[in-house]
């Protein structure tokens, strides 16, 4: 079962980027961020929202409409890419 090996999972994400951010690595945070914005499938257009997402191909994977992972997308933007 591949379930818990290698998947990107939103809040996960969030949790590492502010932990880096707090030990003064907020560049590489936001480049981070940026990149997974940029590949993870389906975030820059209308449709669900994914429990999770390939870390390799972006491809969306999980459970669809997922609520955790749509609160902590809006926590990843307002953080890394409001805050600049």
């Amino acid at each position: 079962d591949i379930y818990w090996r290698g998947r990107v999972w939103v809040d996960q994400f969030w949790f590492g980027l502010k932990g880096m951010e707090r030990y003064g690595y907020r560049d590489d945070a936001l480049k981070l961020a940026d990149t997974f914005f940029r590949h993870a499938k389906g975030l820059t257009s209308d449709g669900p929202i994914q429990e999770n997402y390939n870390p390799q191909t972006g491809a969306q994977q999980g459970a669809p409409n997922f609520s955790w992972s749509a609160a902590h997308l809006y926590m990843l933007y307002n953080d890394f890419f409001l805050k600049q």
